[in-house]
């Protein structure tokens, strides 16, 4: 029993590693105030997520719109078993990593489903459940776990493509203790024949060299976007987040691009390298901000009359705010960070915490971004007892009220396509 247990906590804070123990900054407190963003909990994309069996919780919370009317989800460290009477079940156990897809309502993409309609998956060897991806080596010690969104794009020859990043995770050989393991590489992950079961996906793993993640003191792919190249109506680049966590205190996000048809090709990528200049990783990404959180998102969204993006992302070193960032550009420059929701449940107990927020712009209805966060605990058997934790929680945002930042900010106005 105590081996089980063990290597339950092992899994489970796997999935807050990088924020809590890698990325284990001093608290910085927000500027300002949350103003009124008009948020609202929701929970009825929270209730899409209340199971009791099967798949009944996770942190990560990624999507990617699959583009014929299905959202994949990417969930990182994952409980499958039963729930009784609010907790986990002695069946209950821990994978590295699972998906779930389900069909956008017909009266709305933004609109939850059916928490009937939602399949999800995971591996399977006998009667053990696995993770849904695991590592080529086989190897007890390798996991992975997902960085960040996914995106569709196309490939040289226009065929759509799903691309999503993970971290290689690797035990320490010379310890035995919980919080000893590390990123050993990033991979890119592309399935080619995305439109079909998720069962059928022909997967294809890329490493990242070594040469270009820096070690693992770099994850890529934290989050993903697709941006037209200048003066070409059918190309686009992929464009690469990582975020650099060689200083503990002060994690950075930096850029790498790469055309979006050979992103597999690693020898095609440019890194960012400020003030508008692309060149090789021969020498050091420019940071375009600073202070992260290890998970946020970065989407496109339309504020009014103008076109911008919008960074999400955890206040750093477990702090309890939501905090947004706003550029007129995908390089930045990027505001300073302000809260737009605070959340209230984590004051309650000191053993409590919140990470992974992140936007879900293909999933939020109009005017709004839909938000999601986890709430976790450092005493694991809180957790077990407790399955309201470690699960989905969601929040809206009206992006209306954000005309007074833009304003502040100085954006010019672009008009959205």
């Amino acid at each position: 029993m105590k081996r089980f247990r063990r290597s339950i906590v092992i899994a489970l804070f796997t999935g807050v590693f990088f924020a809590l123990i890698v990325g284990c900054a001093l608290r910085k407190s927000p500027e300002t105030t949350p103003d009124d963003f008009a948020v609202a909990d929701d929970p009825w994309w929270e209730a899409v997520f209340q199971r009791t069996e099967g798949w009944t919780g996770a942190d990560g919370i990624n999507t990617a719109d699959l583009l014929d009317g299905r959202i994949l989800w990417m969930f990182g460290d994952t409980w499958i078993g039963d729930i009784r009477q609010g907790r986990h079940a002695l069946n209950a156990e821990l994978v590295n990593n699972t998906l779930a897809v389900h069909e956008k309502p017909d009266a709305g993409s933004w609109m939850p489903p059916d928490p009937k309609a939602v399949r999800y998956y995971w591996g399977q060897s006998g009667q053990k459940n696995q993770a849904w991806i695991r590592p080529d080596s086989g190897g007890v010690s390798g996991w992975y776990w997902p960085a960040g969104n996914g995106l569709m794009v196309k490939d040289a020859i226009d065929r759509f493509r799903l691309l999503f990043f993970m971290n290689e995770l690797a035990r320490s050989p010379d310890s035995d203790k919980i919080w000893a393991f590390y990123r050993s590489r990033n991979a890119l992950v592309v399935v080619n024949n995305p439109d079909e079961d998720v069962p059928g996906w022909r997967i294809q793993k890329v490493s990242v060299p070594s040469s270009l993640s820096m070690g693992e003191k770099i994850g890529w792919g934290v989050t993903l976007l697709s941006v037209p190249v200048p003066g070409e109506s059918r190309e686009s680049y992929l464009y690469i987040y990582g975020v650099d966590e060689s200083d503990l205190g002060n994690k950075k996000l930096i850029l790498a691009r790469s055309p979006a048809g050979r992103v597999e090709d690693v020898s095609t990528w440019q890194a960012y390298h400020g003030n508008g200049a692309w060149g090789t990783f021969a020498s050091e990404c420019y940071p375009i901000a600073e202070h992260l959180a290890s998970e946020l998102s970065i989407e496109p969204v339309v504020i009014g009359k103008t076109l911008c993006y919008v960074m999400i992302h955890s206040e750093d070193g477990f702090g309890s705010h939501i905090l947004m960032r706003m550029a007129q550009h995908p390089e930045g420059p990027w505001s300073k960070p302000f809260p737009v929701y605070q959340v209230g449940d984590i004051r309650k107990d000191k053993a409590l915490f919140t990470y992974a927020a992140k936007s879900h712009a293909c999933i939020s209805r109009p005017g709004e971004l839909l938000i999601s966060y986890v709430i976790n605990a450092i005493d694991f058997e809180m957790i077990s007892q407790n399955a309201d934790l470690y699960r989905p929680r969601f929040i809206r945002i009206s992006l209306n009220r954000l005309e007074t930042k833009i304003n502040a900010f100085g954006f010019k106005v672009m008009t959205a396509p």
